[in-house]
């Protein structure tokens, strides 16, 4: 399952949707609620080489649900 956002093609072309790509991170965060997964309980930290440099603002402002 791929759980990483990417820019949806705004033009309808071959690449993803952005309805498609709002559905695929819907789905990734139910697979990590019902097996239980946890990140930060496994250790893994925020740093910019693996999140933060990839972060842009308008999504870092997004709520969480």
């Amino acid at each position: 399952m791929n759980a990483l956002y990417e820019k949806a093609d705004r033009y309808g072309g071959r690449a993803t949707s952005a309805h498609g790509v709002q559905e695929r991170l819907h789905r990734a965060d139910q697979l990590a609620r019902a097996v239980g997964l946890d990140m930060a309980d496994g250790g893994w930290r925020p740093n910019v080489e693996n999140y933060l440099g990839r972060l842009t603002k308008p999504r870092s402002a997004r709520p969480t649900k």
